[in-house]
This record gives C-alpha cells, sequence and structure tokens, in this order.
C-alpha cells in the first residue's frame, strides 16, 4: 500500500523499524532507557499537572456547591419568617 494513508505519524518510524535507523534495537531501548525515573519523564510531568488541574477544579466545585447551599438555606429561611411573622 502507498501514498499518505500508508505514511507513519510524523515522527515516528513505520512499523518493524527501530527507533533509529541503523542502531541495533538492544541500544535504542536498553538499560539507561530503563533507568529513567518518572520524574524525567515529560508525560509523567504532565500528568502530575493534569491531576493538580483537576484536583483545583474539584475544589473549586465543592466551594460553589457548599456556597449555593448557604443560598438556598437563607432564602427558606426569609420565607419561613414571611410565613410566620407576616402570614
Amino acid at each position: 500500500m502507498t501514498g499518505p494513508a500508508a505514511q507513519p505519524p510524523a515522527g515516528r518510524p513505520p512499523a518493524g523499524v527501530p527507533a533509529a535507523a541503523g542502531v541495533p534495537p538492544s541500544a535504542v531501548g536498553g538499560p539507561a532507557a530503563a533507568s529513567l525515573s518518572a520524574a524525567d519523564d515529560p508525560g509523567a510531568a504532565a500528568a502530575r499537572e493534569f491531576d493538580r488541574e483537576i484536583q483545583s477544579a474539584v475544589r473549586y466545585e465543592k466551594g460553589l456547591a457548599v456556597k449555593a447551599f448557604i443560598a438556598l438555606a437563607i432564602v427558606a429561611l426569609v420565607i419561613l419568617i414571611r410565613l410566620l411573622f407576616l402570614g
């Protein structure tokens, strides 16, 4: 198959070809690649940032829920006072 559909995405080698042409596969993903910690992985850093954003958004939404509950309680109190004292 030829044409644009047969081309791999930009930056990726075709299937079955080592990541670096001419370099043995053992050198591409050898022990040095396995020794990278999660702190060195840019994907892990992005995941941590994403988790922080989610936690921040959830905290914000919880605050909105508390404020909405307080507002409804105040409205209910005002209606109750009007019914009891102003008939």
